[in-house]
């Protein structure tokens, strides 16, 4: 498995596990995630900031986030750093066109010789629809389990996924963390094919401003922009 491919996994539990569940899933769980899918998708906008912790064998990776939607718009920030590199990425969604950024990976001594990330990219497509693939963030978690449970340790409800429906796409058992207070989703760990991950939400915001869905090209001024 791809660290990719374990991050855009992550992704996509994180948000589709803020969906409605049916079939076998029990009413409770169905109805705490009813209440969360309210918090996490406010009229005005939320912001999660978090981090993604990820241990494959000896290798540990941490990656921090940060994700704004609103209406149908959205933007994503990562960073993470990796032997000694540093790799950013943002996508955008502003309803007409999106836009992914990626800086070019240098390791801090290239920056303190001052060379300059002249080869970053900026690919922009023009589209009423933000584009999807399997590993898009979706709200069909209902399709991805067959079976739920539900506990309530301190101050965390503790929903455990299992029976996946694809079970060489998901991920054979599945833990979700959500706040008893504010009903905000706080953690989801996971392991599959040998690597742990474990995604945490540090911080929720309620209230973003349509500015922040702008695509400004002043903001990537070494950028090769890829017009699609």
């Amino acid at each position: 498995m791809t660290m990719k491919k374990i991050i855009l996994t992550a992704l996509f539990l994180l948000v589709a596990g803020t969906v409605a569940m049916y079939g076998q899933i029990p009413a409770e769980v169905t109805e705490l995630i009813e209440k969360s899918k309210a918090k996490m998708q406010h009229a005005s906008g939320v912001t999660m900031e978090m981090n993604v912790h990820v241990s494959i064998l000896l290798i540990k990776t941490d990656m921090a986030m940060t994700v704004s939607e609103k209406g149908g718009k959205s933007l994503s920030k990562a960073s993470m750093k990796m032997m000694g590199r540093e790799l950013v990425v943002e996508k955008g969604f502003d309803g007409q066109q999106e836009w992914q950024y990626t800086r070019k990976v240098l390791k801090p001594e290239d920056y303190d010789k001052g060379e300059k990330p002249d080869k970053d990219t900026l690919y922009i497509t023009k589209t009423a629809k933000k584009s999807k693939d399997k590993h898009d963030i979706n709200f069909g978690i209902a399709k991805e389990y067959r079976k739920a449970t539900m506990k309530l340790e301190g101050k965390y409800y503790v929903i455990t996924l299992t029976d996946p429906v694809d079970k060489k796409e998901t991920p054979k058992k599945t833990t979700v963390k959500i706040d008893k207070d504010n009903y905000y989703m706080r953690e989801i760990a996971f392991k599959m094919n040998g690597a742990s991950v474990r995604m945490v939400v540090n911080r929720v915001r309620i209230g973003v401003s349509d500015d922040t869905f702008v695509l400004d090209l002043a903001k990537y001024p070494n950028a090769v922009v890829v017009r699609k």
